[in-house]
């Protein structure tokens, strides 16, 4: 990047971060603000991601360029149930809690399965096992039937058709901007979705899901025992797929190498 920046090419960053004070001590604060600097544009995920940028590195905010993560809706539309794949399918529950991300801690897998306590309903975990100790922890404290049915690669069947049958999708991870896979649940017509307040979410699903403080195991249980109580929201599909699919979210895209090139042309 730097030798880009000497050569006068213009540099778009995508940041793909979020920083929360309690958090800071984790980063390289110094290395990020020079990496930032060497940009002529920074392609943030939502609107508050720049903010948040601009609040720990002030004027970074003003290079920022918003373009929303989206959802590859021809593939999840076009996915194909093999017989393998049904088959797979067979050993989900009736209703089950899904939950679909790496097993480690950001993902916060721990307090989701302590928070399902009572709630008569299985979890059902997806995920590559990142980190071999957290998992038995998960294990040990797990207050639910807890099904734990493998790693899939990215967009892989398995995934969605475990996403169609949920009863809940819940991601109450440390931090989410916003959650692929939860994009993707409510894509596929997911109604009820339990997420992290952590990050940008609220952006993408603004009050059609509950937030959770994703350190309370009582908060995410709570908003757990008032989804299932409900229907959920029949307007999340439908907004979720006309605002965050990929053909809408890349002309925002398409914005920021235009003025890239006026940048260009400019200098």
């Amino acid at each position: 990047m730097s030798y880009a920046a000497s050569r006068r090419v213009p540099v778009v960053l995508s940041s793909s971060l979020w920083l929360e004070e309690a958090s800071l001590r984790n980063y390289p604060l110094p290395d990020i603000e020079q990496i930032l600097g060497f940009a002529d544009v920074v392609v943030t995920n939502s609107l508050s991601e720049q903010s948040m940028l601009d609040r720990f590195f002030p004027g970074v905010g003003e290079k920022c360029r918003p373009v929303y993560n989206g959802v590859d809706l021809e593939v999840i539309d076009n996915d194909i149930i093999s017989d393998a794949v049904y088959a797979w399918g067979k050993q989900l529950p009736d209703r089950f809690v899904l939950c679909v991300g790496n097993i480690e801690p950001r993902k916060n897998q721990l307090l989701l399965a302590q928070a399902m306590e009572g709630l008569d309903i299985p979890l059902v975990l997806l995920g590559h096992i990142r980190d071999q100790k957290y998992w038995t922890r998960v294990q040990e404290a797990a207050k639910c039937e807890l099904r734990y049915l493998g790693g899939f690669p990215f967009q892989a069947p398995e995934i969605y058709l475990a996403m169609r049958k949920s009863t809940v999708f819940a991601m109450p991870s440390t931090l989410e901007t916003p959650s692929l896979a939860a994009l993707e649940a409510a894509a596929l017509g997911v109604k009820r979705i339990v997420i992290t307040s952590i990050g940008s979410a609220f952006e993408y699903f603004g009050d059609r899901v509950l937030y959770v403080n994703p350190a309370s195991v009582e908060d995410i249980r709570n908003a757990l025992v008032s989804s299932l109580a409900t229907d959920g929201n029949s307007m999340l599909r439908d907004h979720i797929r006309a605002n965050f699919g990929w053909a809408k979210v890349c002309e925002h895209l398409v914005s920021v190498y235009e003025e890239l090139q006026q940048m260009t042309v400019s200098r």
